[in-house]
């Protein structure tokens, strides 16, 4: 990797920050004593959000800090420092670890403005299924999309107001720019704690997030194509302030990933790279962004009503952890963990939840009508739903009628698959990934999406927002985004295949209730209850 000049710390930082953390196992590391807690958007109170806003905007019109101390930085330097780590920090293992640290220093140069600020995430899952209504796309929080004419955030928002300074080149507009299609559909609740619970390896979890659910977003507001239209999705992607509250929800689902099973996955990396691998340009090995409560960091996260149950993926406490041979250990005992079960845990539990009535040919299954008892605060520690028996009066009648009505509340299902469509485009792929060398765009043909067996409602179509029950399937990661940024397009594929299968499964599952379903859509942003259209200020292009 070329290592740029745009983000290397001073020499004395660079002893200091060695000194801590070379050679030193991040769970080995003291933890600190009083870590600040991230929480989701919504989580913070108004007088949080409104100083946070307006730290982002002093931080976009200080001057430019020293290049050895990011904390010191501006917007427009955390722009560049992303931009010229294009190599380094993407479509590789220093994906989580690089993002991490950058996310770091942000926040310390946020409260370098303000001391009270912690960082926020976006849990976009709980506005998944209407990206373009979330409560953080408003004039009063981060601006909508752009117009229509040429793209602008031109909505009153702090950020209708701010220059770019640093461009890439395949995008050189001098205003913020968002080009979000009104019917994108982001990652469910299900389709991220499947990621987490599925994934046992370091490096199938940072290529299922990084193709998915995180490439998702930058295509959702900055164009899927081979040239981007919103900042969001060029290299300047820190242009827009929305890439750090995604990035810290990236962060916040690695994070889950690595501290599932009591800390099992703590130190979980890959084989290629090891812990003591220098990441570029920050001049600290990857054992330093390891463990959020060890060496530079200090912080953890907030509970979500997005968050799954994770147990039921925990391996032995034996063996190792890492790649197919095992690189990293727990510092906390001598033993570490093997491989997860053959079997996910999200998987056999649909499976045992998922009753099956042979109907001749077909299979039936009733998708329940839920309804829920007044929700506790988004950062409730349990995102189990509490139930309560159904009313049968008033508005709720009328929403359950026309709940009832709609075609996808009892579908019998389509023909079940033959076996020869179960294996199509899979074979191949299970017999090369089965080495550890996975396929290139070129090795296999594209997999394409086949029904489950037996499973009967149907995922209602992007458009459709009358279903306030199901969920619908994630957008797809355009092909020329893909391309520009390396990805191998049959891995991309591969998971949003998977994803479209979980939505299946949980769709099928009667009784389920999605904290992603457009039924809590108004009460997570503020809207009258019921009301789920596009934000006044979501230009639809």
């Amino acid at each position: 990797m070329i290592r740029t000049p745009a983000m290397h710390l001073s020499l004395t930082a660079l002893v200091a920050l060695l000194a801590v953390s070379v050679s030193t196992p991040a769970s080995a590391q003291a933890q600190c004593a009083n870590p600040t807690t991230r929480s989701e958007w919504r989580q913070l109170s108004a007088s949080q959000q409104q100083a946070y806003i307006r730290a982002v905007d002093r931080l976009k019109a200080r001057p430019k800090g020293p290049e050895g101390n990011p904390a010191q930085w501006n917007l427009d330097q955390f722009a560049q420092s992303h931009m010229d780590n294009t190599g380094a920090a993407h479509n590789n293992d220093a994906f989580f670890p690089w993002h991490r640290r950058f996310i770091d220093w942000y926040e310390r140069a946020l409260r370098s403005i303000d001391p009270s600020i912690s960082q926020p995430y976006w849990d976009w899952t709980l506005d998944s299924q209407n990206p373009l209504a979330s409560s953080l796309m408003t004039p009063g929080a981060f601006g909508g999309n752009g117009r229509a004419n040429d793209n602008c955030v031109a909505d009153g928002s702090f950020v209708s107001k701010w220059q770019m300074v640093v461009e890439d080149s395949d995008l050189t507009l001098s205003c913020l720019t968002r080009c979000a299609k009104p019917n994108t559909i982001l990652r469910s609740a299900a389709t991220v704690t499947n990621d987490i619970t599925s994934k046992t390896t370091f490096a199938d979890f940072r290529r299922a997030v990084e193709y998915g659910s995180h490439a998702l977003v930058h295509v959702f507001l900055g164009g899927g194509g081979s040239s981007p239209c919103g900042q969001i999705g060029t290299m300047a992607s820190p242009n827009d302030p929305l890439f750090f509250l995604h990035h810290t929800m990236v962060d916040r689902m690695w994070w889950r990933w690595q501290t599932k099973c009591d800390g099992q996955y703590q130190n979980a990396y890959t084989t290629t790279a090891a812990l003591n691998n220098m990441m570029e340009s920050f001049g600290e090995p990857v054992s330093a962004a390891m463990n959020t409560r060890a060496g530079p960091l200090c912080y953890t996260y907030s509970a979500s009503r997005s968050d799954g149950d994770l147990s039921g993926s925990c391996p032995s406490k034996s063996g190792t952890l890492g790649g197919p041979t095992g690189t990293a250990s727990r510092a906390t005992a001598t033993a570490t963990a093997t491989a997860a079960p053959t079997s996910p845990w999200f998987e056999n539990t649909v499976k045992r939840l998922l009753p099956k009535v042979q109907v001749g040919s077909a299979v039936v299954v009733k998708a329940a009508i839920l309804e829920l008892a007044p929700a506790a605060a988004l950062a409730g520690p349990s995102p189990t739903p509490v139930r309560r028996p159904a009313k049968r009066d008033g508005a709720e009648a009328a929403a359950a009628a026309a709940l009832s009505a709609y075609p996808n509340a009892d579908i019998v299902s389509r023909p079940t698959e033959s076996a020869a469509d179960k294996v199509a485009a899979t074979a191949t792929a299970t017999a090369t990934m089965a080495s550890g060398a996975y396929p290139t765009t070129a090795a296999l043909p594209m997999p394409t999406y086949v029904p489950l067996a037996n499973y009967t409602v149907k995922a209602p179509p992007a458009e459709d927002k009358k279903d306030l029950v199901h969920i619908r399937y994630p957008s797809s990661v355009g092909e020329g985004w893909a391309k520009r940024m390396g990805y191998d397009l049959y891995q991309v594929r591969l998971n949003e295949i998977e994803a479209m299968h979980v939505v299946d499964r949980i769709n099928n599952t009667p009784g389920y209730d999605s904290p992603s379903a457009l039924k809590h859509f108004a009460e997570y942003n503020g809207h009258k209850k019921g009301k789920c259209v596009p934000a006044k200020n979501s230009t639809q292009h």
